[in-house]
Order: structure tokens, then sequence, then C-alpha cells
């Protein structure tokens, strides 16, 4: 206690202070309490090593027999006397550090002093928890390895225990010490198996507190209102529609507080327009920007788009990226750095000049394109509507946003009072290359301050605090299964689980600390000015890595819960099932990703053009995931291919079999086959039924012996009989009726299965036209499939 008063600067107030529990610490306390108690250990130590092997009085007692082993006594034993010395400085310790800390306590008053025993509880913790168990680790690793003496016998304590050879005892029962032993194993196992699942689910319970505790449905609300308001957004296309969003949507969504009568609101600055959450700092407008290179450079490498004779325009990247620290505006570069500051100032007014990501706190993003940089030329909006527009005037008259911009961020953060959460909004206009714009909306909801009911907050803080011990005590038991099992730990599936488990929690519970960390140093800056510049980059990202780590540990616990039902006998039967599986599960597993393969790189190269789902490989890959499991199809969009066969044999492959199963018409074994469609030759059918969806939602009908059928390609009207062939049917529009040439019998395909595809009417189109391969081919493999059945 003494070592801590002393190091404990108490004219400094503690900074960056974070919540641990109920306990509030700084980085500055933890950093005492190490020091301090790195210091008493050597005082410790000298206490405890005169204790431990200065020379004992023991009573002694005599016990008959008498023994003829001589037992051989330890040597090195320190000098009796010196257990006086131990014990007076012991009472010599605790005097002074009482008298010490009276005075200290005295001169520093309430507020210190309860500082101070903070440092001192994280103190008596650290020691306890760390420094004394690593101590007695590395002193015990010491003398096994380095002092190492003959082997001898301590003094022993107490009386000798003397066997009398002459006494008899009469065996058990081999049969009663078999149920004996096997009771008691059983006994065991289940005080073990009690033992697990109370801890499992007071950490589980933990975690729920932990996790949910400060999380409501408020948040998806605020996160809604915000999008709400600037949701125009998606609709910019070019730099014109972007100017005319901020200035009809942006800047009246942020500063507009009108009511709905036209009256004024009562606060003219500082709310948006839902009068309800209030924004913090200015939100601002943050350019990337490309390097204006004077000749293109002769590399295989890069294709830089040509803008001019003079200009080229290069891929993004930090080294592309133009930083120029002065720049005129209409990005007129200055050719003399050696004026001035407050001259270069007075030329490059704000917006033209480059901030680094250290001074603008912000990190770098991943957008839709591109990562960029933290960095860039940024220009602040101001507190009212009026100094918004005047910015947004100037920054278009002087082409603020011309042919080498690459990105504009739209950042503002805002806090609602009511429900004390904060939103951090980041709007990302993406030029590309190719002239075209992608907008991106990333807002982030987090609930910063603890929960406003004293109640449950207290209890919310001392679940945190019990779900470190729970960690630390996991984390134990495990190190002593380790030591015990050594080798085979790890050969055992749920020890992996365990690990992992441990590791992500104590990852979560880092990033927590970090979090609460940034979010002191931000409110706290926001509490003294809340106008001022403010990035919430930090926290958003540790709060999202945290969200992704707690998530990760509810899964992997929530999988642990099975272990809790293994004595049911239903989870030991799917437990040996996977086990004896899973060779061929692996096996089939293979085959499985390798179609996935085939499948997601012929949609990317067939449809990756022109068809957003497709454009890239991993877009791909999740297409054709959804399509595999139930999802639908834009089935419009892939009909829509110059190539219509292309499109339509890819897009049904996945989508036949559904549709069939829905009309009752196939079976299963058929319906999977049909998922194989382009292996096959198309051939010329017999009988064949589709539909035909008209502009107004009619349908044609012929009837062909009886047999209804709908295909374009078959049916003709009468106009034109000359059309009519061997086998076809003409169609009587007025009637809806047709005839046929010829009278035909069905296949043993045809009676087999009647195939029926139909095609969903949607918007911008009249009529699907079907060729007639797709359905010729369906019908080659229902036959197949017919006859197959019949030979097995």
């Amino acid at each position: 206690m003494v070592a801590n008063a002393m190091f404990y600067q108490f004219s400094e107030k503690p900074t960056h202070t974070f919540k641990l529990g109920p306990l509030v610490l700084s980085w500055r306390q933890i950093m005492i309490g190490i020091q301090s108690g790195l210091i008493v250990i050597p005082v410790n130590m000298v206490i405890i090593v005169i204790f431990r092997n200065a020379v004992k009085l023991y009573a002694k007692t005599v016990y008959y027999p008498k023994s003829n082993v001589a037992d051989k006594e330890s040597s090195c034993r320190l000098p009796r006397w010196l257990v006086f010395v131990a014990w007076i400085l012991c009472i010599l310790v605790t005097l002074a550090s009482s008298a010490f800390t009276v005075f200290y306590s005295l001169s520093w008053g309430a507020e210190i002093s309860n500082q101070w025993l903070t440092s001192i509880t994280a103190s008596l913790v650290q020691d306890v928890l760390f420094i004394q168990p690593v101590k007695v680790i590395l002193i015990a690793m010491f003398v096994s390895l380095v002092m190492r003496t003959s082997s001898g016998k301590e003094d022993v304590h107490g009386a000798t225990i003397y066997i009398d050879s002459q006494q008899k005892y009469n065996a058990p029962n081999e049969h009663v010490i078999s149920k004996a032993k096997e009771y008691g194993k059983k006994l065991l196992e289940m005080f073990k198996a009690i033992k697990d699942v109370v801890a499992l689910l007071v950490f589980f319970l933990l975690l729920m507190v932990v996790c949910y505790g400060n999380r409501d449905s408020q948040r998806f609300l605020m996160t809604t209102s915000v999008k709400d308001i600037f949701s125009g957004f998606k609709k910019v296309k070019d730099v014109g529609s972007f100017w005319d969003w901020t200035r009809h949507e942006l800047i009246p969504g942020l500063y507009d507080v009108t009511w709905y009568n036209m009256k004024p609101f009562n606060y003219k600055e500082g709310f948006l327009s839902n009068r309800e959450a209030f924004l913090i700092g200015m939100p601002r407008l943050r350019q990337i920007r490309l390097k204006q290179e004077t000749r293109c450079q002769d590399d295989s490498d890069i294709f830089p788009v040509k803008l001019g004779p003079d200009r080229c325009l290069l891929p993004y990247s930090s080294d592309s990226e133009h930083k120029s620290l002065f720049n005129q505006p209409k990005w007129i570069p200055v050719k003399n750095h050696t004026s001035k500051i407050m001259e270069l100032y007075q030329l490059c007014p704000k917006p033209w000049r480059y901030q680094s990501p250290h001074k603008l706190q912000t990190l770098p993003y991943k957008g839709l394109h591109n990562e960029y940089d933290g960095g860039g030329y940024v220009a602040y909006l101001g507190y009212n509507e009026e100094s918004a527009m005047d910015v947004v005037n100037k920054l278009q008259t002087n082409d603020w946003i011309d042919e080498f911009t690459v990105a504009v961020f739209i950042e503002f953060s805002v806090h609602e009072p009511s429900s004390r959460l904060f939103n951090f909004a980041k709007y990302l206009y993406e030029r590309l290359p190719t002239g075209g714009v992608i907008t991106t909306v990333d807002v982030h909801t987090l609930a910063l301050y603890p929960p406003s009911n004293e109640s449950f907050n207290t209890f919310y803080e001392v679940c945190h605090l019990l779900f470190v011990v729970c960690i630390i005590i996991l984390l134990s038991l495990e190190l002593r299964e380790l030591k015990r099992q050594k080798r085979a730990y790890f050969t055992q599936i749920w020890n992996w689980v365990h690990i992992l488990q441990i590791l992500t929690s104590i990852s979560a519970g880092v990033m927590v600390l970090l979090k609460a960390k940034q979010t002191s140093s931000y409110v706290r800056r926001v509490q003294q000015n809340p106008y001022d510049n403010y990035s919430p980059d930090r926290i958003a990202r540790l709060s999202e890595y945290e969200n992704y780590l707690l998530a990760l540990v509810i899964f992997i616990v929530t999988i642990r819960l099975l272990k809790l039902v293994k004595f049911n006998a239903h989870i030991c039967q799917m437990a040996g099932t996977l086990r004896r599986s899973g060779r061929s599960l692996i096996s089939f597993g293979a085959v499985f990703a390798n179609s996935l393969l085939a499948f997601s790189l012929a949609g990317g190269l067939a449809f990756g053009v022109t068809i957003k789902s497709f454009s890239s490989f991993y877009q791909s890959l999740g297409t054709v995931i959804q399509m595999s499991i139930g999802g639908k199809l834009n089935f419009p969009q892939v009909t829509l291919e110059k190539d219509w066969t292309k499109g339509g044999v890819v897009s049904q492959a996945p989508s036949l079999d559904r549709f069939a199963k829905s009309q009752g018409r196939i079976d299963d074994l058929e319906a999977e086959s049909i998922l194989h469609l382009e292996e096959f030759d198309s051939f010329q059918s017999d009988e064949l039924y589709a539909e035909q969806v008209t502009s107004s939602d009619s349908l044609m009908h012929c009837t062909c012996n009886d047999n209804k059928v709908i295909h374009p390609e078959i049916c003709t009207s009468t106009s034109d009989s000359s059309r009519s062939k061997k086998g076809h049917c003409s169609v009587n529009t007025s009637t809806n009726s047709c005839c046929d040439d010829e009278k035909h019998s069905k296949s043993p395909a045809s009676e087999h299965l009647d195939l029926k595809l139909g095609f969903i009417e949607v918007n911008d189109l009249d009529i699907y036209e079907v060729k007639s391969n797709i359905f010729d081919v369906a019908l080659e493999l229902s036959s197949m499939l017919a006859d197959f059945k019949k030979t097995d």
C-alpha cells in the first residue's frame, strides 16, 4: 500500500477511465498497481524465506515399536533466531504502512483517497490472480532446473505412523468390489456432469446479460429513422444529382426543423429534421482524389483510362491518391510553397487542403469498389442551413467534384437524448473508372452510456465482473486439464471447443476494454464542446469487432449445450451417425463443392457482364447457393440475354425440379435428375405441355387428341395455316381451339411423365417465348428415367 501511494500521482486526474463491472479504472491506476506489486516482492520474499527455512522446535512424541530406519535430515537450514527477525519485520512493515497510509489519506482528501483505494484493489487482484501464480511458476522452474539437491526428507510435522505386521485383514468379495467401483465411477460422472451443467448455465446466463443487457429494439428504430430522412441517396447517379440531393435532402434533413405548419422550432441549431436527434460536431464532406498524371505510365499491369492528351486516370491506390497539402479553388496547384503559412491558408480554403487520417481520426473504409484511406479533402457544412447552403454553392461553383474524384464521404454523428443512443452515419458516393456511380449507406447505432435504470445498471456491471471471473476460472481449469492429459488433451474435439470459447471470450473482453477507453475519451470531448469535430470511426470499428466476437462466443456456448444432453439416446445416435459417416460426408462435400464451383464460374462467365448477382465470383457463388436451397432466381434478367439458350439452360437447371414438384407432375427421383439437363441432346418430342403468358394475361389452349397443348412454336393461328406441319396444331384465335393434322399416340415416356413448365409474368415483359429444345431435353430425360425404373 505504501509503494502504491508513493507512485500515485495525486496531483493529476486519472485519464482514459473505463468501467470493469462496478469498478471504474484507468490505465494509470493499472500501471501503478503493477509497479507497487513488483516493488513489494523482495520484502515479501525475505520474510517468506526466513519462515520457510528456519529451524523449528517441535514437540517430540515416541511411538512403539521403534523404527530401525534412519531418516535423512535436510541440510542448509537457517538459524532458529531468524524467526524472531522475520516477526519483527512483519510488525514494522505493518505499522509503517498503516502510519503512512493514514498520512497520505489525510493529505489527499476524500475523492483522491477513493481513487487510490480503487488502485489498491486493482493491485491486490493482479497480485493474487497474476503476479503470485507467475512468481510461483518461475521460482519452481528455477529451483527444479538450477538448484538441484540430493533427495532428502524434510521435518515432518506431527507423529510417525507405524504398521503392525501381525495384524490380519479380510479382503471383501470381488463382486462387491466391482459393483462398488462401478457405482463410484457412475457417481463421479454424475457429479462431474452436474458441475459442468451448472457451470455452463451460469456462464451462459452471464453471457446473455453481457450481450443483450444494453441492447434493445430502440437501436433499430433509430437506424431506420436516420436512413428514412436521407432515403433518396440511392437515386444519385452522377455529379449533378449528387448536388441536387445535397441541397434538397441532405441539408434540410440535417438542419431544417420547421414544423408541418411551417412554424419554426424552438431550437434553431443542433437538431435533425425529426426534432429528436441532436447533431454532434459538424457534418462534413470528405473527398478522395487521384493524382493528375501528366504522362501515362507504361506498365503492362496497369491500364489507365485516358481523359485527354496530357492526362491519365489511374486505378485508385494509396500511391495514386492525390495528397497535395495546398490547392487553390478549381484544384489549381500552388507552385510556390515558400509563402507564409497564413498566406497559404488565405489562398487555399479549407476544402482544398489535404488532411491526414491522424488529424481527422478516421480509419480506412472498404467500399464496394475500393478500400479508401482515412484522409482527404474535407468541407465542413457548418451549424445551420444557411452556412451549409453557402458551402455547397461554393463547392459546386469551383468544381470541387471533378473527373479525378474517386469517392466522397458524407459523415455526421447524432445523439438521441431520450434513448441515450449514438448514431454514426457514413454515406459513400463512389465513382467508377468507367464513369458509373455506386452509393453506399453505413449507419451504426451504439449504446455508449450504461442503462438508465440504476438497479439494473448495478446488476449489469456486476455481471460484467462475474463474466471476467468466469473466464479466468475456465482458463485455469483448462490449463489443469492440459497438464493432466498432456498430448491426449488435443485429441478430443470438445477440448478444442473449450479453447475456442476461452480465446474468443478473452478477445471480446479486450475489445470491450479498448472500446471503453475510446468511448470515455469521445464522451469527454463531446461534453466539453458538442460542436467540435470528432470522428467515431474507432468506436464503431471496435464495437463491430466486439459484436462479431460475442456472436461467436454465443454460437460456441450454444453448441456446447448439446453436451448437456449427451446422455440422451437420440443425441448419442446422432453423434454416432456423424462419426461413422464422416468419410462419406467429406467425399460428398468435395463433390458438392466442385459442383458449386462449376456453376459459379459458369454463371460468372455467362452473365457477369449484365447481371449484378453474377458480376463477381463471390456474388455468383452466393447466388448459386441461394438457388440450391430454394431461393428465387431473377429469371427475367437471365432470360433477357441475347443468347436465350445460354440463359435458359443454366437458369432452369436448378429450378425445373422445384416447379415440377409444386405442380405435382413428377416424382422426386425424376425431379432430381432434371438438374443435369445440359448433359443431354435435344430430340423431337411427341407430347408436350407448356404455358404462354400473353400481355392480356390470357392463355391460348390447343387440344390435340384430347390433350391440352400450349406452345408458341407448335400452335399456329388459322390465318397462317400454311405453316402447319404434320403433328402440329393450328389455333383458332376466336374459339381458342385447335385441330391436329394427324392423330398421335402417346409414347411410354409421355404416359409416364406429363411435364408442365410455366413462366411468371413480370413487369416490362409481354411474352416469354420458350424454345423447344429445353422441353425436348426434359422429356428425353424423363423417358430415360422411366425406362431405367422399368428395367430396375
